[in-house]
Formats: C-alpha cells, structure tokens, sequence
C-alpha cells in the first residue's frame, strides 16, 4: 500500500521510517533531497493512494489547499496536533481530509473490540489515570460510540466522569509518566480486566492498519468535523473543570 508523506518531522523519522509495513513512495522535503525516496515537487506524490502531511498547523493546511489545487483525488491525512480548529471550520474543505487517529488501531485497543465483536457487550469501564492522552482516549469513545460524544456525569477531585450507551469512564484531562489505565470488560459470556502502567511502554500505533482499513471499507473513520467537535468537547471540559475546582465542587 503506497502512502507519501509531505514532511520530514520526528514522527516520520521515528515511525513512519521504522515501520516495515508502510510502503513510502515519496517523502516531499524543501532539502537534502539525498536518494530516491525524497523529492521537493509535489506533484511527485500525487499518484499515491494516501499523503500523510506530518507538519505544523500552519503548513500543514498550506499544502492541504496545494493538493486542493492540483485537484488530488485520494486520501489527505493530517496528524492530531495539526488540527487548526479555526481554519476547518472558515474553509469546507474539512469533509475530504481524515484525522490520523490510530490509536483506534493498537494491539490493545483491537483485543478488546475482538473480545466484544466475539461475545457482546455488557458494560465496559475505563479508569484512566494519566495514561491516554485525553483527546485521543474521548476519540476512540467517540468512535466506538458511533460517533457520539459522552455525557459528562460530575467532575470530582480532579477527575471527570462520563456515561457514553454502555461506556463508563473515569479520567484526568493529562497524560504523566507515572500513569495506568484498568479496563473492565462485561461481556454476554465473560468478565476481563486489562490492568496497563506507564505509557512510556506502550506500543506505537498501528497507521499502516489504519490506512488499510480505509482502504478496504471506504470510511473516513474521524473526520476533522468529527475531531474539531472533540477538540471543543475538551475545551468546553476544561473551562467546566475549572469551574468546578473554582466552587470546590
């Protein structure tokens, strides 16, 4: 499976580079344009199937209104600390481009939605204390919950509390080192308990899967409507956290 990438950041050098399964055609870079896979002309990347941009916000919707105008017709994929939620909404370009969410697709996160695929789901509980990143944890609830948000049920000594269909969730809005997440799982026929510390030992997030999945069912998965609709979720928590802390409630 091709995929382009426009950027050479730390998390290409990191992932994208390291990762066996994902078939880089071209990466775009203004220089060191050193061996085969590099180029700086854009239009080099426009017959893959995907282009990852792996910039900051600014240029990363720079080049998205590039690709707009040579009229690329496949998948514009931006990373989530890309996300410019005042540029999306002025422009309605934002229902063509896909969120590189894939914590979606980790080892962890798909040994659960197998075990609830296999035997139903009853309840599900997460405790997360610092280990996810909050909107990335709210976003795999969002996806699991076809596509709605939870509601907020209380905040209480630093924690928030939200109900979501058969999701039950207990979580700080930061990450920390010394951090841990337990998930309880009820399903028709078994009870599981996935009890996980520091996120420093986590296994890096499955893109290739992602795009794969993409690929083979068609669907955006999170668009950046669906993630700017997070992001202000987050935002709207945080000022009602402070209020919260504010009343001491």
């Amino acid at each position: 499976m091709d995929v382009s990438i426009i950027g050479f950041s730390k998390r290409v050098k990191k992932y994208y580079l390291e990762d066996k399964r994902l078939n880089i055609f071209k990466i775009l870079r203004v220089s060191n344009i050193d061996n085969k896979l590099f180029t700086n002309k854009i239009e080099d990347l426009l017959v893959s199937k995907f282009i990852i941009i792996s910039l900051n916000s600014k240029k990363t919707f720079e080049y998205i209104l590039k690709l707009k105008k040579l009229k690329y017709d496949g998948y514009i994929i931006i990373e989530t600390p890309s996300i410019s939620i005042v540029n999306y909404f002025l422009n309605p370009i934002n229902s063509n481009i896909i969120v590189l969410e894939d914590l979606i697709f980790t080892n962890f996160i798909l040994k659960i939605r197998n075990i609830i695929k296999k035997e139903g789901l009853k309840k599900l509980i997460i405790i997360n204390r610092g280990y996810f990143v909050f909107y990335h944890l709210l976003s795999v609830i969002y996806f699991w919950n076809y596509c709605k948000l939870p509601k907020l049920n209380k905040s209480k000594k630093g924690y928030l509390y939200f109900i979501a269909s058969n999701f039950y969730v207990k979580t700080n809005l930061k990450k920390f080192s010394n951090s841990k997440v337990l998930i309880k799982l009820y399903t028709n026929k078994n009870e599981y308990k996935f009890y996980i510390k520091n996120s420093n030992n986590y296994k890096k997030n499955n893109t290739q899967l992602y795009l794969r999945h993409i690929s083979l069912y068609k669907k955006k998965l999170i668009s950046v409507k669906d993630y700017n609709k997070i992001n202000l979720f987050v935002v709207y928590l945080k000022i009602q956290e402070k209020i919260f802390s504010l009343l001491r409630i």
